[in-house]
């Protein structure tokens, strides 16, 4: 995050610098085209196992963003006529739980998918154990924690300046996959 932090403050200032505008965006949980490391992961565990463990109530606030919605959003941006000189959140067109958000992803799969909710700490510790397991890994005691954490972000002014809407989280099975068109683009991965 200290690297990302001076990297975006290294772009502020050669933009001033020359006199650019810049439109700096923070997406929140980014989904769609079966890249991401957070909710296709949750879409694997559940496949896999038919189990997805979550901290206590998992009631820490989400937006998850589509990947095509921050596609769209920068073609917006590219081609406003007046330029958005920002530094703004990009979030989803819903406002939910976590356990809200893995409840619709556990429902796209083939059969049921469990949702205990365990403490915090006995998360942590499985977690740990089972850290050999390709979709577990990396998953850590702050991720846990965050669980019932608000990562809720206000992009309004973003959304008025642009005209964006982007779409609230109705995950289908072909948001945790590679499309066919991108996949001779894609670079390795180390998942």
């Amino acid at each position: 995050m200290a690297m990302m932090a001076a990297d975006e403050e290294a772009l502020t200032i050669a933009c001033a610098d020359r006199g650019l505008p810049l439109l700096l965006l923070r997406p929140t949980l980014i989904y769609g085209c079966g890249m991401d490391r957070n909710v296709s992961r949750l879409a694997e565990l559940a496949a896999r196992f038919g189990l997805i463990p979550l901290a206590g109530p998992a009631g820490g606030l989400r937006q998850p963003v589509h990947a095509d919605d921050l596609a769209t959003l920068a073609v917006l941006a590219l081609q406003s006529v007046r330029p958005v000189d920002s530094v703004s959140a990009a979030c989803g067109g819903a406002t939910l739980t976590y356990r809200e958000m893995v409840e619709r992803i556990a429902a796209l799969q083939p059969r049921l998918v469990r949702l205990p909710g365990l403490p915090e700490g006995l998360l942590v510790a499985l977690l740990w154990m089972l850290s050999s397991i390709k979709a577990v890994r990396g998953a850590g005691p702050e991720m846990v924690r965050r669980q019932n954490q608000d990562l809720v972000f206000d992009d309004s002014a973003l959304r008025l300046a642009l005209d964006w809407t982007p779409r609230p989280f109705d995950p289908r099975p072909e948001d945790f996959e590679v499309p066919e068109h991108c996949r001779a683009l894609q670079l390795p991965l180390d998942r």
